[in-house]
């Protein structure tokens, strides 16, 4: 996996993992943003979750769990990167998912800031 997470940074201009309950839904949400769409970035999103729509534009890869643990362990190694962002919960410290759940931001924002 680590070999497979260092081509994927190699390759595209930023790798996003989603890691949510109702991941389904955020990823959803995600493909069809404003910024998703219109980004010039070339993007890869790695969720658990299927994806609802279908993108020739930006990879789009669905892991089991047993996958998604072993690249959040990766991802430690990696979180110094503004290659790598984790979409996710975190109990140790503070995300944009924060923001959107204390409503400081929409969720459209939390994606233009993710892809700017």
């Amino acid at each position: 996996m680590n070999t497979k997470l260092k081509n994927l940074l190699q390759h595209y201009d930023l790798v996003i993992l989603v890691d949510v309950e109702n991941a389904d839904v955020l990823t959803d949400k995600l493909c069809k943003s404003f910024a998703f769409i219109n980004t010039g970035k070339s993007l890869c999103v790695i969720s658990v979750s299927d994806f609802p729509v279908k993108n020739n534009k930006h990879n789009l890869i669905k892991v089991t769990a047993r996958e998604m643990g072993e690249i959040l362990d990766l991802y430690r190694s990696y979180e110094a990167s503004d290659k790598l962002i984790f979409l996710g919960e975190s109990e140790n410290y503070g995300g944009l998912r924060n923001y959107v759940r204390s409503d400081i931001l929409s969720e459209e924002e939390m994606f233009e800031a993710l892809l700017i």
